[in-house]
């Protein structure tokens, strides 16, 4: 198994200036806002590692908190709506919270991190994976809990060309967010280092804008020269692009990353999902220890939360919402993330 001592978060968490013991509520309590989608596209994604990070606050609060202090959440709905997002954010900043937990995604999250970030916040996106999210695009106040694009991408290339031997790959992708670039962008990359491996074809579409009319021609008439169709994007607009390509006759087998990760959104391909179909990888952290509590698997545990599906990245939001309180301590928390092999998680449906 491979140790991913996340340090440089704490580090941040304990180092930053401009924080100190005025952070904290006149209680005592540790405020942590939130602003998260529970509609729109981004809902699927953005509540399943939100409900872990109220399952953490729960079970860090029921053992008396951290260094003595409860911690609270303070949750707005930003309703997949960048500008309110920011407007969300900003009431939160008012409100004096010490961590900004963000949407899962880069597009949508970066508008209420910038927020925090301008006000010397952490900002924590829930599981976006686009590389922005962090350092590279938004500063060294800026995380996720999230496996890379690249990662993703480069995982999911070899598990294609050495498990199913599958030579010649043409992409579609949706232009609409930065992540599916990215994702995109990789997988070309890491194809094209593969001997043999060939990109037959590549195209694009546009998520308010699914029609692949012209794209299926082009699919159509390389005929069995395609192996597996590739293609990066989200709901609803990834399902309106499956059921053309069904509909159109066309079997080949259909790859897409984590963007689809979950099966909430097949009862929209109804009779156009034939089994095996869809693959999709992701690491997955099986135990997460922080300040002498820890909780094994917790991606067990959010299973057993009503209407929430588990999610890897449920396991550092966890450690994550653990570490806060240390910020203005000179103790350094003592945390760990332990991660089975890239892709030992990998399923098939």
């Amino acid at each position: 198994m491979r140790k991913i001592i996340i340090g440089l978060v704490f580090a941040a968490l304990i180092g930053a200036p401009g924080l100190g013991s005025s952070a904290y509520a006149d209680d005592g309590t540790v405020k942590i806002g939130a602003v998260v989608s529970y509609s729109g596209y981004m809902a699927p994604y953005d509540v399943p590692p939100f409900q872990a990070a109220l399952l953490a606050v729960d079970e860090i609060n029921a053992k008396g908190g951290v260094l003595g202090k409860k911690i609270e959440v303070l949750k707005e709905d930003e309703k997949t709506d960048r500008a309110l997002a920011s407007r969300l954010a900003k009431e939160l900043v008012g409100e004096g919270v010490q961590l900004m937990l963000v949407a899962c995604d880069y597009d949508e999250g970066a508008p209420a991190a910038l927020v925090a970030i301008s006000a010397n916040i952490l900002a924590y996106s829930l599981c976006a994976a686009d590389p922005k999210m962090g350092p590279q695009g938004l500063g060294s106040m800026a995380f996720s809990g999230s496996t890379g694009t690249g990662n993703q991408a480069y995982a999911m290339a070899e598990w294609a060309y050495k498990e199913k031997g599958w030579r010649n790959a043409y992409t579609l992708l949706d232009t609409s967010l930065e992540f599916h670039k990215g994702w995109d962008g990789f997988f070309k990359l890491a194809w094209k280092q593969l001997p043999g491996a060939k990109l037959v074809g590549a195209d694009t579409f546009f998520q308010d804008d699914p029609s692949v009319a012209s794209q299926i021609t082009k699919i159509k008439a390389l005929g069995n020269g395609i192996d597996v169709i590739v293609i990066t994007s989200h709901t609803p607009g990834f399902a309106s692009v499956i059921r053309q390509i069904r509909a159109a006759g066309i079997k080949t087998p259909i790859m897409t990353g984590d963007s689809l990760d979950g099966d909430y959104w097949i009862s929209a391909v109804p009779d156009a999902l034939p089994a095996r179909n869809f693959t999709t990888t992701m690491p997955v952290p099986s135990v997460v220890a922080c300040d002498g509590w820890s909780v094994p698997r917790v991606v067990v545990k959010m299973m057993t939360v009503p209407g929430c599906g588990a999610v890897p990245d449920a396991s550092t939001t966890w450690a994550m919402i653990c570490a806060v309180p240390f910020r203005d301590s000179a103790v350094a928390p003592a945390v760990s993330v332990i991660v089975e092999p890239e892709g030992a998680s990998r399923g098939t449906f």
